[in-house]
């Protein structure tokens, strides 16, 4: 990409600040309404996720834009499993994780961190 090319994606500064604290304060809404198990906290998620990359491509900052990408992606699963991810596509329920699950996940997440150094 040429400099004047890239120098055309650039936000002006405020309008970049604007996206972060507007992308913060979803990100606040979002885990808000995780935790009391909504649906709308994805669609606000690809939002807030989304506007992050009007951020980091200008910045150069690609692995934050795949990093992002994967988020979205993610995002739509997760939608779409709440909402048709049951039996014959109903609803899926919010459950909790057993314990022995968790422990091999906490276990696992040690070695990989411990072999990455």
């Amino acid at each position: 990409m040429t400099e004047g090319a890239y120098a055309q994606l650039a936000l002006p500064v405020p309008m970049q600040t604007t996206l972060q604290i507007a992308g913060v304060l979803l990100a606040i809404i979002t885990i808000w309404l995780d935790t009391r198990e909504n649906v709308w906290a994805r669609p606000l998620s690809l939002v807030g996720t989304s506007m992050a990359l009007f951020v980091y491509y200008p910045a150069g900052l690609y692995a934050k834009c795949l990093l992002n990408g994967c988020y979205i992606v993610l995002n739509v699963y997760g939608w779409h499993q709440w909402l048709y991810g049951g039996e014959e596509k109903t609803p899926l329920q919010v459950s909790k994780t057993p314990t022995k699950i968790l422990i091999l996940a906490t276990a696992l997440g040690l070695v990989a961190a411990a072999a990455l150094g």
